[in-house]
């Protein structure tokens, strides 16, 4: 779920009647296709499942969906544990995302209380004024059609017009609408083929840019499925078919760039500026071009690039005329100080600068200081940079230590607002008010029962690799637990694009503790939880190091007696899928069960995706012998052999899903239920309308969590959940040791 690290949403396919459920998982024919890299034979014995238009590939992909679904729904209490779940994500009264702070405490989120099944939009005007719902996703529902969700939302500067984007049944296909902020009345404005949902307002407030989609040819590969995507100019009541492109792939003569990179737009009250940012799939840095706000929409409008080929540009926040940069260097990242009117490097100012193991995860230009959470040593703290250089840099004293996320706030206004969790603390939303130098605890997000639990410990420790690398693990488990090896425990982890493993808790992870297990998270390379050499070291030649540190973590808690082999599980999701997809392949022997939703598990054909070419920065291309090299060592479909006694696999698939091809975990389960020996279960649990988040509504979400642990604790061999007289297939003897 959103607020529960790589714990994402699918929905379950419907129970059939009992004379449509198979009695096993029906067998797929193995129609090899061997290709050549670099003088490297690979045959690939499911590659035809890669056409999800094939019936047979559907009526397969249906039929292990309806023997999963069975599976499940016959294990003992998983009835009674649905609605323990239930129980406790109803216990917290509310969550919010996505906050937006305009001048006079305007303020705009999306919210869902917990009677809700989906997030609302809602609109507050002040701290403690009263909240009037804008936007319910509901109203967009069609009787027999997948559940909408909203999936952006953006003010004008004036608070008046809202744009926001609708999609459906995971698909992320985004379609934007505008609803007038005061009355509540939707606008009859509607743009279609918007995936980068991203809307930037103009001064005016009553037009905003935004990035559409172009129309592929008809025989075009899925490769091109995002290429020559543009940003157009819409105003309010015209035919979007008629908005006019500004910037893009062949839209700026004299201007190249590339098809398959990503442009988009971004406004800022009071600049005399418009700031285009190109982004070249996945990759970290970042392409800036500036434009006299005055000159968008006419011929003679002129970007011009910020810094130079020389500077790599992480990130940036925007205030009136000037920019303030992430960049990075030799030495680390350093944040600077550039004007728009003259944005050349020698024309730069240095405001912060940081070593190489430490890294900004978030940046917030506010009225009266730079904002950012900076993240030293593992621990995120708030960094106040005051604009004038007589002012000290501060790092905020906060209420307690964890997790720090900036909201996203008007640069007119001051302050900051933000987020803050722990692996004890359930999220709350705070505000560090500039005058007193105070942070204030909000009403915004209403508090729970079990939010700041007293019997919960959290210990950070550190496994040793085999290379020599110290990793990174925290482990949480109830008071009183005792190191016998016993314990069911579940590793998490995840290794991709830089992003750390916050620390949050949340209730429903007491599913899991008060059955005295005991959870675990492995902060391996790749992610960024010690800045940019953390991941640097996950990447393509390192891509090894993510599971190889995912491994190191699970001995670890067998050998401090944790756990044991026969009570250790695995869990993670897309590009995570590296991490549990590769250790069961290289060492079954370390788990007992592992679940993976949406998992990237085939990355030689990865690339051929729509959403493939995207992540070649970080993951590499086949097309090069390095690349092929490192792809391979990290494919978990590739490395599967016959006779291997694997675990218990859980795979989970969204049939929308546009980030990683539902044939991924397809042709992993045809797979490992042809070659596993162990006699342990693989199961597909399909989702016909969920794509890569896994789930639209709370109902779902709640299903998905449910079937995630119900299936843990049966193969781990928890009280309750034991079958009487389970069939051979779905034993719990460790028959794969």
């Amino acid at each position: 779920m959103k607020r529960i690290a790589l714990l994402c949403a699918l929905l379950a396919v419907s129970a059939a009647s009992a004379q449509d459920v198979p009695a096993k998982p029906p067998v797929a024919p193995v129609r090899p296709v061997t290709n050549e890299y670099f003088g490297v034979q690979v045959t690939d014995p499911y590659r035809y499942m890669e056409n999800l238009k094939d019936s047979s590939v559907q009526d397969w992909i249906a039929a292990q969906g309806k023997y999963t679904r069975s599976v499940l729904d016959s294990i003992p209490d998983r009835a009674k544990l649905l609605a323990e779940v239930r129980g406790l994500d109803e216990s917290e009264p509310a969550r919010l995302t996505q906050v937006v702070v305009l001048p006079n405490d305007r303020i705009f989120y999306l919210k869902e209380w917990a009677k809700q099944n989906s997030y609302v939009l809602y609109r507050r005007d002040g701290f403690s004024g009263k909240e009037t719902p804008l936007v319910d996703p509901v109203a967009f529902d069609s009787p027999d059609g997948p559940p909408a969700t909203i999936t952006f939302y953006s003010p004008s500067f004036d608070g008046q017009y809202v744009a926001f984007g609708i999609a459906r049944g995971g698909t992320e296909n985004t379609t934007i609408h505008v609803v007038n902020a005061g009355t509540g009345q939707a606008l009859p404005d509607s743009i279609a083929d918007v995936r980068f949902p991203v809307a930037a307002w103009l001064p005016d407030g009553h037009s905003f840019l935004y990035n559409r989609l172009a129309t592929p040819a008809a025989n075009a590969p899925a490769s091109e499925k995002y290429e020559r995507s543009r940003v157009y100019l819409h105003e309010l009541g015209d035919d979007p078919s008629k908005d006019l492109p500004i910037f893009g792939a062949g839209v700026v003569p004299g201007l190249d760039i590339p098809a398959d990179d990503i442009p988009w737009v971004e406004t800022s009250p009071g600049s005399d500026y418009v700031v285009a940012t190109v982004e070249h799939g996945v990759g970290p840095s970042l392409l800036l071009y500036a434009a006299p706000l005055a000159e968008i929409g006419t011929p003679k409008v002129k970007w011009v690039r910020v810094g130079g080929n020389q500077i790599h540009i992480l990130d940036y926040s925007m205030r009136g005329n000037e920019l303030f940069l992430l960049v990075a260097g030799r030495s680390g990242p350093a944040i600077a100080r550039v004007s728009l009117k003259r944005p050349l490097v020698d024309e730069w100012g240095l405001m912060l600068q940081l070593d190489s193991n430490s890294g900004v995860t978030g940046m917030q230009a506010a009225d009266d200081a730079l904002y950012l959470t900076v993240l030293e040593a593992g621990k995120i703290s708030l960094v106040r940079v005051p604009y004038s250089a007589k002012t000290d840099i501060m790092r905020e004293q906060l209420p307690f230590s964890g997790s720090v996320r900036l909201y996203s706030q008007d640069p007119r206004v001051s302050g900051a607002l933000m987020m803050l969790s722990s692996w004890t603390r359930a999220p709350s939303i705070y505000r560090f008010e500039p005058k007193d130098s105070r942070v204030v605890h909000t009403d915004l997000w209403p508090a729970g029962p079990y939010d700041d639990p007293k019997d919960v410990i959290a210990v950070s420790a550190t496994a040793l690799g085999s290379d020599g690398a110290l990793v990174p693990l925290t482990i949480l488990y109830k008071q009183g637990t005792q190191r016998d090896g016993t314990h069911p425990t579940l590793l998490m982890g995840y290794g991709s694009y830089s992003i750390l493993i916050s620390p949050v808790y949340s209730p429903l992870w007491r599913v899991w503790l008060n059955r005295g297990g005991v959870l675990a998270f492995a902060h391996v390379r790749g992610g960024g939880e010690f800045g940019g050499l953390w991941r640097f070291e996950g990447l393509k030649v390192g891509l090894a190091n993510r599971y190889h540190d995912f491994i190191t973590c699970a001995q670890y808690l067998i050998d401090q007696g944790y756990t044991s082999s026969d009570r250790l599980a695995g869990m993670s999701g897309s590009a995570g899928g590296i991490l549990v997809g590769r250790a069961i392949t290289e060492r079954p022997d370390l788990f007992r069960a592992v679940v993976i939703e949406s998992g990237l598990l085939d990355l030689l054909r990865f690339q051929d995706t729509a959403n493939g070419v995207m992540n070649v920065p970080e993951f590499g291309s086949t097309k090069t012998l390095e690349g092929f090299e490192d792809l391979y060592s990290v494919s978990a479909y590739d490395h599967v052999q016959p006779d291997a006694k694997y675990p218990a696999v859980l795979l989970e698939v969204g049939m929308n899903d546009p980030r990683v091809d539902p044939w991924q975990s397809a042709k992993m389960a045809a797979r490992l239920q042809a070659d596993s020996k162990s006699g342990l279960p693989v199961l597909l649990r399909v989702g016909r309308q969920s794509g890569h988040a896994l789930a639209s509504t709370a109902d779902q979400q709640r299903e998905l969590f449910t079937d995630e642990m119900t299936f843990l604790f049966w193969q781990l061999g928890v009280g309750g959940f034991q079958p009487a007289a389970p069939r051979s297939s779905q034993s719990i003897a460790s028959t794969h040791k």
